[in-house]
């Protein structure tokens, strides 16, 4: 995880170190969309309501989605989560060494400084097959939000406490250099933006 001091645009809490992730898991392919929190939830708080049912979720707590996920799981009868940050980052990378979350060019898989969210899966994919890791919305992860363990570690959590909440991805509105996959950011987990939404983990039995 993290980037090398060579990259362009990176922080100080994107220190490079090993991680190894020893359990499987299933990322959902998008952000979750509008029109599939409003058939769980029965209403839809997204401030780009107006963008439609196929664009992402957005103005969602933290807190929320951890309700949306035990919903749709009592639903579905399997188990749903927000992914660990290094669950995310894997699944960002698709198992390629692109600086964006599956080409070196932000523009083939992200929406560049957008003026609002636009409906998930409109441009390519990563290696996974997974779309809009880049850009669209910021995604809530698990993890509170603390410097990465340098000296590498099995099945991360993140800190056992904290303040603040990991969000990756990066939103609309961005400049390009913050849409590498290595960017981490922390919000409040009570806050509600326009440019936070999340997408689910379901667990392998």
């Amino acid at each position: 995880m993290g980037s090398p001091p060579s990259e362009r645009g990176r922080y100080r809490d994107e220190e490079p170190h090993p991680v190894t992730l020893t359990r499987g898991f299933w990322m959902m392919e998008s952000e979750l969309t509008q029109g599939a929190w409003s058939t769980v939830m029965g209403s839809n708080p997204s401030h780009f309501a107006s963008c439609g049912t196929h664009c992402p979720v957005d103005s969602v707590s933290w807190e929320e989605a951890q309700t949306f996920a035990k919903r749709a799981a009592q639903r579905d009868g399997v188990t749903y989560r927000l992914p660990t940050e290094a669950e995310w980052e894997r699944a960002a990378r698709g198992g390629q060494t692109h600086l964006y979350a599956g080409s070196d060019s932000a523009r083939a898989v992200g929406w560049v400084a957008s003026a609002g969210p636009h409906p998930v899966c409109q441009l390519a994919r990563n290696g996974y097959g997974l779309c809009d890791m880049t850009g669209n919305v910021w995604e809530w992860v698990g993890d509170w939000y603390g410097p990465y363990a340098t000296a590498g570690s099995t099945d991360p959590v993140g800190p056992a406490s904290g303040q603040l909440r990991v969000v990756r991805g990066c939103g609309w509105g961005v400049a390009t250099r913050n849409m590498r996959v290595a960017r981490r950011d922390e919000t409040s987990p009570d806050v509600h933006a326009a440019a936070i939404g999340f997408r689910l983990v379901r667990v392998i039995p």
